[in-house]
């Protein structure tokens, strides 16, 4: 008859059976497949150790909380990595994933307009042949600088516009996004459209599909 031991959570385990560990654990994941799974990469993928229930064959800590494992104690192990039966779970808990910011430099000035006409030719290019929008504008270049970051893989302009060409006294500075294809937004997730919907001033509400027909229609 198979040896039984039961941990405080009621979780039954038999000896030799396989387990996971309840913590989970990070590794940098990276390539295509990763791209085309998560809509980016590289990314940090977090999962539980598999392992098997075991007597110890001497006394040993567990890793997840210090606790003391003694000699002989059904327990999990990866050969390398002790855990009690309180670090271990029968179910194997989820994969959770980490996105990772990419680092962004600042975004490189296109051009520079003086006055309402140069402002209002360039606006034309850029929206009637080119296919960008206005995304928004500022008056002060660090703020801008800091949203053009957010828009990061998107396709965009950073103008800065002197509205006064005697003086330069009032500088302003724009930024031209190209709307994002909607077969593209399909590779971003839930999480992400949503900070897009935000960042446009959009509801965050519904389907993946809603956002997805939001975000193409602002």
């Amino acid at each position: 008859m198979a040896e039984i031991r039961f941990n405080a959570r009621g979780e039954q385990f038999e000896l030799g059976q396989v387990a996971w560990t309840r913590q989970l654990y990070g590794a940098l994941a990276s390539g295509s497949y990763i791209r085309q799974k998560y809509g980016q990469s590289p990314v940090i993928e977090k999962t539980p150790y598999q392992v098997k229930i075991r007597h110890a064959s001497q006394d040993w800590t567990c890793r997840t909380c210090g606790q003391k494992i003694d000699e002989g104690d059904m327990h999990g192990s990866t050969f390398y990595d002790h855990y009690c039966l309180d670090c271990v779970t029968r179910s194997k808990p989820e994969t959770e994933v980490e996105f990772l910011k990419p680092e962004v430099a600042p975004i490189k000035l296109y051009r520079t307009t003086k006055g309402f006409e140069e402002d209002a030719a360039l606006r034309a290019d850029l929206e009637t042949k080119q296919g960008y929008k206005l995304y928004a504008v500022f008056d002060i270049p660090e703020e801008a600088q800091e949203v053009a970051k957010q828009l990061a893989g998107q396709d965009i302009k950073f103008v800065k516009h002197i509205s006064t060409p005697e003086t330069g006294e009032h500088q302003t500075w724009e930024i031209y996004a190209k709307p994002i294809p909607q077969a593209d937004l399909y590779w971003y997730s839930i999480s992400e459209l949503k900070q897009m919907c935000r960042q446009r001033g959009l509801s965050t509400e519904g389907s993946k599909e809603q956002l997805i027909t939001r975000l193409k229609r602002a």
